[in-house]
């Protein structure tokens, strides 16, 4: 019994072991389907044994491309990014000791669907225009068993078509569209639909929707005008722009007139004028824009009243320069339009000027063109004017007046008047020459008056006028009328001159008119008048008879003035005579007197030389007076009288001859004899030396002494 039992427990034992070995697959499915690039994990569990071994692999064994983890009774392969080389049978193979191995296969299907569809235009929808509208399917997988659809207002716009090829891509469904402002608003819907091979397995959708957003261009554009498009001027005006667009229209107000266009404004559908004016008149253009075109629209303002004070204006300025082009037009705002009527006012009255359109030019400006310029401005509702004053400038002009007269009389008093005329008034001065031709100011003033006139105030006066245009000048000449006065009367080179230089005798006076100039000569029996011209007399060689006393006397009309001067002539020693007394033959022991008389200016000095043996001075004197006293035989010999003043010389030669005394007559004859023979000899030397000095005193001073020349030879 007990035998029995425990072979049913053993066998029981042995059936539930049997039974308890088995692996299980997580996830427990044949086939699983994984979206592509996530994560998967496949585990193998084993149960009935303590320590299973787990083998993983493939179907032809391809790579696992997984980790494999195993721990205990379980293995997990794990795929962190499901990709396409994931796409087979994996078969999980746990062995256990004493049991036969198990298997579990499981198959991988991929699949990509990643996001919803992307509509896109091709560009901003234009009413009337093409547009391409694409539905964008990214990254599907399998591309062959996706469907697409777009679909408007549930009509479908467009299917995609099939395409046989299974891959990872990204798919395009577009069509043509053209769009009507009718479906602003509206949606394309993106249908996408995913199948799997698996028919049991629900298919993947997805779809997404885009509003439909037409731009058209601006219609049905229409200005108004409260109250009216003819107003009077105040009153209020207001004028409204409206129309229908997409995008929403941007209104801009332009007014055109006769000669522009004005921009007003931009973006508001409404202009308010609470006081019209004229230059509110004109043609408003309302211009509404969007970015799919645009459209005008225009209506036309009148407003209407008296004109307005007219506008004057003169060019190029209300002051030019004469001979300047000046244009005087007028312009005035009215409506209806004013006439324009020009005049220019002087003295004399008005005068209308003639001009279109209220402009009249003037060529050439002038002084008399100066004045007053009106505007009248006049149409149904009234009449207005205005004035400018038009200055002409021009350069100075200058007039002098004398009172009594440019001649007047010394002590008298004259008035000069510089009467000047320019536009701006110059500024005037007085200025004097003098005779050199240098002028200094003496009066900024325009009448310049002079009191007790002297001759220094005769000469050149000269009145300047100056403004920005220029200047005048006038010039006077004042004489001022007064006797001979500051008469001189000189030589030239000098008042004492040497016989034969040249002398000029000048006479000057001064005196208006210009003193009569008379030049005389004092002589015996009264004044000799010379030939003079213009007060001066010339001597080429003047001479001892030219010496005297000269008178120059200068008369006018108005009296006499007079100058005398002694001209003095120096003269050379000339005609010189030498008396020896009692005789040149004297005998020891007498006294000898020589006197020598001369002619010369001035007085001379005489000199007294001895020749030889020694030349040596014996005496001089003032009066020509020489006395040798007590003779001896040495004072026989040669004697020079020299004769000279500050302008020359004259020489005379004398021969003294002192005889001894003695008691026989015969040898006091024999001794004359040889002393006269011995004179003679000796007087011949010297005579010829002087001679030769004075030639050679000729050749380099023109005169010459004979005392010098017997010095040297000495």
């Amino acid at each position: 019994m007990a035998g029995a039992l425990l072979t049913v427990t053993l066998s029981l034992h042995l059936l539930m072991t049997v039974l308890a070995f088995e692996i299980e697959l997580i996830p427990p499915v044949p086939k699983i389907t994984a979206h592509f690039g996530e994560p998967l994990v496949l585990t193998c569990r084993a149960t009935g044994c303590d320590s299973p071994r787990f083998v993983w692999r493939t179907e032809m064994d391809f790579p696992l491309a997984a980790v494999v983890q195993t721990k205990g009774t379980h293995s997990n392969l794990t795929m962190k990014h499901i990709g396409f080389e994931h796409e087979r049978l994996y078969i999980c193979t746990a062995m256990c000791t004493d049991f036969p191995s198990e298997q579990k296969r499981i198959t991988i299907e991929i699949y990509s669907f990643p996001s919803d569809p992307i509509i896109t235009t091709s560009s901003v929808l234009v009413a009337g225009t093409d547009s391409l509208i694409t539905c964008t399917v990214p990254d599907v997988f399998p591309s062959d068993l996706l469907e697409v659809q777009l679909v408007k207002d549930g009509q479908i716009l467009g299917e995609l078509p099939y395409d046989s090829e299974r891959s990872r891509k990204t798919k395009n469904l577009s069509i043509e569209f053209i769009p009507i402002p009718e479906d602003d608003g509206k949606e394309f819907i993106c249908l996408a639909r995913l199948s799997f091979d698996d028919a049991k397995k629900e298919p993947q959708q997805r779809q997404s929707t885009k509003k439909i957003i037409v731009n058209y261009a601006p219609q049905n554009a229409a200005i108004t005008v409260t109250p009216s498009s003819t107003i009077r001027e105040g009153e209020s005006l207001i004028l409204s722009c409206m129309a229908q667009g997409n995008p929403p229209v941007r209104i801009t107000w332009r007014k055109q007139s006769a000669h522009k266009n004005i921009s007003l404004l931009e973006g508001n559908d409404s202009i308010t004028i609470p006081s019209a004016e004229f230059s509110d008149s004109g043609l408003y253009v309302c211009e509404v824009t969007n970015s799919a075109g645009s459209a005008l629209v225009h209506k036309e303002v009148s407003v209407q009243g008296e004109p307005k004070i007219p506008h004057l204006s003169i060019l190029p300025s209300t002051t030019v320069k004469e001979g300047d082009n000046v244009t005087v037009q007028c312009f005035a705002e009215g409506n209806p339009a004013a006439k324009i009527t020009l005049r220019k006012k002087s003295k004399e009255g008005e005068t209308v000027l003639q001009g279109a359109s209220g402009i009249v030019h003037i060529p050439f400006a002038q002084r008399q063109d100066a004045g007053v310029y009106e505007c009248e401005a006049e149409n149904a509702f009234g009449t207005k004017t205005s004035s400018a004053s038009l200055s002409v400038e021009f350069g100075p002009i200058i007039d002098i007046f004398t009172q009594p007269s440019p001649e007047v009389k010394e002590g008298d008093a004259v008035i000069f008047i510089c009467n000047s005329s320019g536009n701006p008034a110059p500024e005037v001065s007085w200025k004097k020459y003098s005779a050199s031709g240098t002028s200094h100011l003496i009066s900024k003033e325009a009448t310049l008056m002079l009191k007790d006139v002297k001759m220094g105030d005769s000469g050149l006066y000269e009145c300047e006028g100056i403004n920005q245009h220029g200047k005048d000048r006038r010039t006077v000449e004042l004489v001022v009328q007064v006797p001979p006065r500051e008469t001189s009367l000189t030589v030239m080179p000098s008042e004492t001159v040497k016989e034969g230089d040249p002398v000029v005798i000048s006479c000057r006076s001064v005196g208006v008119p210009s003193p009569h100039i008379i030049l005389s000569k004092r002589v015996e029996n009264g004044d000799m008048m010379l030939k003079s011209e213009d007060g001066i007399y010339t001597i080429q060689r003047v001479q001892e008879e030219h010496a005297g006393t000269y008178k120059c006397e200068a008369t006018n009309k108005f009296g006499q003035h007079s100058r005398t001067i002694t001209l003095n002539v120096k003269v050379p020693p000339r005609n010189t005579i030498v008396f020896v007394s009692p005789s040149e033959n004297v005998t020891e022991g007498d006294n000898v007197t020589i006197t020598c008389r001369t002619y010369c200016n001035p007085l001379p000095l005489i000199i007294l030389k001895k020749v030889f043996p020694e030349n040596e001075t014996i005496q001089s004197s003032n009066n020509g007076i020489f006395t040798l006293y007590n003779v001896t035989k040495s004072d026989t010999g040669t004697y020079v009288i020299d004769v000279s003043n500050d302008v020359g010389n004259d020489t005379e030669i004398i021969e003294i001859s002192v005889l001894e005394k003695m008691e026989d007559p015969k040898s006091n004859s024999l001794v004359i004899t040889l002393l006269c023979v011995l004179s003679l000899a000796v007087t011949s030397a010297a005579i010829a030396g002087i001679v030769l000095y004075k030639c050679q005193q000729e050749r380099l001073k023109g005169f010459y002494s004979l005392v010098d020349a017997l010095r040297m030879r000495v």
